[in-house]
Formats: structure tokens, C-alpha cells, sequence
């Protein structure tokens, strides 16, 4: 005998209303959460150089996701609960110094590749 199945009511709204009937504050809410999330460590095998070009290749791809997290995570960096103004800005003054430090090495890799 077959199981009787209650259906879902269906909503005939378009996905650009379903989004705008969505509250902004849930939005919002995600991403401190997010934000705050810490990343788990890299694995001691990465600190062993990838035997491969595509091994390093899938390397750089995830170091540049974490890198991008921290960004995000600086970028919310409002929403930090239990640090002073002070500390806040330091943090951003230290990410940001050493952000301009990592591009500039990767942009002189670049150029000497490009170089020959």
C-alpha cells in the first residue's frame, strides 16, 4: 500500500519577490556570523612544498579563499564584540601593512615571470 504524501504549497512568486519578501536583518545576521567563524589550521602537510604543479595550483586557490575570509572578517570588523576602538584599529593598521607587503612580493613574482 503507498504511503499518502502531504504536498508543499506552492508559492507563485517570482525569485526576485521571493528575495525582497526576505527581512534585510537576516542578511546582515548571516554574515557577522560568518564573519566570526575561525578558520581551521592549514595542515602539516602544507608545510611540505606540493609535488605538482596542479597540487600547488589548488593550494593557491584555497590560500586565496582564506585570504579573502580574513578580508571579509576585517572588513566587519564593527561587529567584533569585546575589543576597544584602539585595538580595532590597530588590528586594521597591522592586516593592512602587511596586506600591502604580501602585494607587493606577489606583483614582483609577476613581473619577473613576465620578465623571463
Amino acid at each position: 500500500m503507498a504511503a499518502k504524501v502531504k504536498s508543499r504549497p506552492v508559492s507563485h512568486k517570482t525569485k526576485s519577490q521571493q528575495a525582497k519578501s526576505k527581512p534585510a536583518a537576516t542578511k546582515t545576521k548571516a554574515k557577522a556570523a560568518a564573519a566570526i567563524i575561525e578558520p581551521e589550521p592549514l595542515p602539516e602537510t602544507w608545510h611540505v612544498p606540493p609535488m605538482t604543479k596542479e597540487e600547488c595550483l589548488e593550494r593557491i586557490q584555497l590560500l586565496g579563499v582564506r585570504v579573502g575570509n580574513y578580508i571579509r572578517f576585517m572588513n566587519g570588523i564593527d561587529n567584533v564584540k569585546g575589543t576597544s576602538e584602539e585595538a580595532r584599529q590597530r588590528a586594521l593598521t597591522a592586516f593592512y601593512d602587511r596586506l600591502l607587503l604580501l602585494e607587493r612580493e606577489l606583483g614582483r613574482i609577476q613581473e619577473d615571470l613576465q620578465l623571463g
